[in-house]
């Protein structure tokens, strides 16, 4: 049986607004295998983000339990946190969250430099995923310069440099034109099976879940599975 890289138990999470108490997660239970691709779809509200950022160590549990690459996430503290996210984890938010002061080289590289010192061949690494996401020739521009369609797909690349354990993806494709969004898809894939990378990908697009392995739905806080047809060829 393949090893279980994320597992969620009993996991139930709220938040405070004012005095009233709000239940986002009613008692997760999740399992994803390493180098499998899951897709979690649900309205807005429903509670996947809230999820994903649990996965991914942004968000505490408020009971249950969240292991993660070996790591207890309910026990970590900040700085072991922190550690866990760089060493990892590599993130594509819907907001980008670029660093407007930086190039898109410096983004890209900004990946790899929470990992570890940078390196003579970091830059051709960088170049080569910028390549990969059509923004060859435009690693010199500030994040200001772009569309919000390249603002994302920088951030795509910054994640898929650090060729991480896991990819949590919030929207991947959300600003992307239809050819860029299955380029970035096949992308994801291509590290899936050649490196046993595991995605997680949160998504108000059906279309996205012919290349997961697994599809969930949050609803209200409820986690249900989904059952699947054939997967997109890599």
């Amino acid at each position: 049986m393949t090893e279980a890289i994320i597992r969620l138990s009993g996991v139930y999470k709220h938040y405070l607004i004012g005095e009233e108490k709000t239940s986002i997660l009613h008692g997760i239970d999740l399992s994803i295998a390493r180098g499998e691709m899951a897709v979690i779809r649900g309205m807005s509200g429903s509670g996947k983000t809230t999820l994903l950022n649990i996965i991914g160590g942004l968000d505490t549990v408020d009971a249950g339990e969240a292991i993660v690459a070996g790591h207890p996430l309910h026990r970590l503290n900040f700085k072991e946190m922190t550690r866990f996210r760089a060493e990892n984890l590599g993130f594509i938010f819907q907001f980008h969250n670029l660093i407007p002061t930086l190039s898109v080289m410096e983004n890209v590289l900004s990946g790899l430099e929470a990992m570890r010192p940078l390196k003579h061949a970091d830059e051709q690494l960088a170049l080569h995923y910028l390549t990969q996401v059509g923004l060859a020739g435009h690693e010199n521009k500030f994040p200001n310069r772009l569309s919000g369609g390249q603002q994302q797909r920088v951030a795509i690349a910054r994640a898929l440099i650090k060729h991480p354990a896991v990819i949590l993806a919030d929207e991947p494709t959300g600003s992307l034109d239809e050819e860029t969004g299955r380029t970035v898809m096949q992308l994801l894939r291509q590290l899936q099976t050649e490196q046993k990378t595991t995605v997680v990908m949160v998504t108000h697009n059906p279309e996205l879940s012919r290349y997961a392995n697994h599809v969930y739905e949050m609803r209200s806080g409820h986690l249900q599975t989904h059952t699947l047809q054939a997967l997109e060829p890599v």
